[in-house]
Order: structure tokens, then sequence, then C-alpha cells
């Protein structure tokens, strides 16, 4: 197998730490990112994005003394600068895959809300953000490489044993067992190609998923649903690097026409819901801010880490008094119960008070929330259209007591 060249992250001198942190925000331009960062025939790269340093206490609002790269430096420094010198936000010391970005997004939305930040401040952090994603993509993103292409020998091996010892789940159909052996390759492959720079295609979130592209292209395709007899199973333990088997030419025709059947009749179907919740929920208004139509029913419900971001802005009952949920104090409830107020129980006859309803629309100038219900049917439609680029058939276990009282 061809290996590609892997350049290990060093830890730079004090001299050329000295020149990163010397650098200004407004010097943060094309022209010098490909000085410190790109390889061309008459110019060495100065740095790689992963190159480690030691920043001090301080520096960007850093909180303490920590390890952190030059690509982050100069992500915090270009991005981020204004909001730190003001202490509205600590140094961001973390590699910024998609989630970490929604994540950071999510945090100045909400200051945003809070009016801690003005529209300009988060205008400026999503123009930065995408320059600073497309603009230097050219000379440091990552092309597909061979490695990232044909598995790793070692998880070859694995795959013809695993087929060898599931045969006959294979044969039957079982969609169970071809979602650990998928589970087992994959892993095993990523734990081997790491360190492989090409990996970012897939680590970074911005194109590609491991799941879906890598497992079909280099491993395995798995399970097939037969659109003649939908309760008919195939799994196919070719990968498209291997080659379609001309005996599983069929199966493989039937999931192109899946694809297109929800590209064509599933958006159909999402704009046909959203049109049905925009009529029907038309006529649902919020009252005037501040208004409370005086109900004591509540919702009793336990904030979680994955749920509570879900009830931003809504009001409570502690002790008899109404409380506000914001993000200086709603992770003082996680996983406590709380009594909310809920516009299931509210009392108004033609609007819904905004104690129970909450402040998130009024923060927002919304008052026609009735028309935001089309947000479901939109939700369906993108499904459909991402179906396209995705058959995978998955497993989902589920806890019938979760949903019953």
């Amino acid at each position: 197998m061809l290996t590609q060249k892997v350049n290990k992250p060093k830890s730079i001198t004090e001299e050329e730490k000295n020149k990163v942190l010397a650098l200004r925000p407004e010097e943060i331009t094309l022209e010098k990112l490909q000085e410190l960062f790109a390889n061309t025939k008459n110019h060495n790269a100065l740095f790689h994005t992963n190159d480690r340093f030691m920043l001090n206490k301080d520096i960007l609002n850093n909180p303490s003394r920590q390890s952190t790269t030059v690509g982050k430096y100069i992500f915090n420094l270009f991005i981020l600068k204004d909001l730190e010198d003001r202490k509205l936000i600590e140094y961001q010391n973390q590699a910024f895959d998609d989630d970490n970005i929604s994540d950071l997004s999510n945090v100045l939305s909400t200051m945003f809300l809070e009016r801690k930040i003005e529209a300009k401040d988060f205008m400026n952090f999503l123009d930065k953000l995408h320059w600073l994603g497309f603009a230097p993509s050219y000379f440091l993103n990552a092309s597909l490489c061979y490695d990232l292409i044909v598995p790793p020998k070692q998880t070859q091996q694995l795959k013809k044993e695993l087929i060898e010892k599931n045969k006959k789940n294979f044969e039957s159909g079982d969609i169970e067992a071809a979602s650990k052996v998928e589970k087992e390759l994959l892993d095993d492959a990523k734990s081997r190609v790491l360190e492989v720079p090409d990996y970012q295609i897939y680590a970074s979130g911005a194109r590609g998923s491991w799941k879906n592209n890598f497992k079909n292209n280099s491993l395995m395709r798995g399970a097939i649903k037969n659109l003649a007899h939908p309760d008919q199973i195939h799994i196919s333990t070719a990968s498209l690097e291997d080659g379609i088997p001309p005996e599983e030419i069929a199966y493989y025709a039937d999931l192109i026409t899946q694809a297109s059947y929800q590209r064509a009749v599933g958006t159909r179907e999402g704009g046909y819901e959203y049109k049905k919740l925009s009529s029907g929920m038309s006529s649902a208004v919020l009252d005037e801010p501040g208004s409370d139509c005086g109900s004591h029913k509540t919702l009793e419900l336990i904030l979680t880490e994955k749920n509570y971001k879900s009830f931003m802005y809504r009001y409570i009952i502690e002790k008899g008094k109404l409380i506000l949920l914001t993000s200086d104090n709603i992770k003082n409830y996680i996983n406590k119960l709380v009594h909310m107020r809920s516009p299931m129980y509210c009392l108004d006859k033609e609007k819904y008070c905004s104690k129970c309803f909450g402040e998130l629309y009024y923060l927002e100038g919304i008052r026609t929330t009735g028309l935001l219900s089309g947000r479901i049917g939109t939700s369906l439609l993108n499904a459909a259209l991402k179906s396209f680029h995705d058959m995978t058939l998955k497993l989902t276990k589920i806890n019938i007591d979760d949903y019953i009282q």
C-alpha cells in the first residue's frame, strides 16, 4: 500500500512563538495565511496549523497557561479577539469540527438574544468564520488519498473473519448482525487512519460521512431492502472499492430507485405537510409582552444535558415564584425535576400569554408563532432530500416505558 507522508506537529521555538503572538487581527489576510501555512514551489510553510506552543494566562482571555496550537491561536485572534478582550468569551482551545463550530455559534446567538452582544458583533463573527473556513481551503484542506479509499490491511483481514463468522446471519438478512459488523469495522479502520492528514475530511464534519461514505466506499454496503418485497433484506458484504458483484446488481438498482423516490415523492409529501401545518396553525398568536393568564397548571419534567437547550427562555415555578430559564441559570436545574408553565395549560382564549409560552419568540420579535409550525414540514422535506445521499438502513432501540406514563 502506498502510504502518505505524515507531517507530525512540533513544538515551535520561542522566537517563532513571539512572531505568532506579534500578529494583529488586521494582518490576517489570505497572503499572510499563505506565508504561514502554504507550501509552494518557492516557499516552505513557516508552520503547520497543529504546531504547538504554551500560551500564557490572560492572552486573548486565556483562563490559564495551557498548550495550544498555531491554528487555534489564529482562529481566536482573527475571529474572537474583540469578544475575548471584552471578557465576554474565553480563549477557545479546541479543534473546531462541525459540532464545536455549532456549539460556539449557539453560545454567541444566545448572547445576542440576551442582548449581551449587538447584531454587528454576531454578523462580524459569521463573516470572519466563513472567510477563514473557505478562503484558505485550497492550500490548507486535505484531498482524498489512497489510504482513505483502500482500508488498512488489518481491517481487510478483520472483515474476512467477521463475514465468515456471520455467514448464516447475513444469508438470513439479519440487519442487527450487519450493523454490529459495520461498527466493528468502522472502529477498527478509524483507529488505524487517525494520523493520516486526509482523515480530517471525515473528522471535520464539513464534508463526507464516515458511517456512510467511508463505509460504503471502502468497507461494505450492508443492508439493502428489496423493493418488490420490503420485508426481505439482502446483506451486501462488498464495497464500492471492491466493485458491485454481478449477482447483486438488482439490489443496487433498488437503491437507486429508492433514492430517486425519496427525492421525488418524499419532497412532495414534506411540502404538503408544510402547507397543512401553516394553514391549520396560522391563528396561533402570542399575547402582549409580559402577559400572564394566571394558570397554575405546569408540566413536570427533568432537565438533562441533552434537552435543556430546548427549554431556554421558558418559565418554571419554584417556591411559588416564576423563574425565567436563561443561560445564566438553566444549568443549575440540570438533572432536577422542574415545574414548567406550558401553552397546553394557557387560560387565554384567543392568544397565548408570555408566561405560558416563554420569552424566546418575543426576543426574536415573532408574534405569529403558528406559522413556525411549518418547520416540521420543512424538516420532513429536508430529510427526504438528504436520504437521496444516504440509503443506509439503521436500527434504533427504544424503551416503550419512556413514552408511556
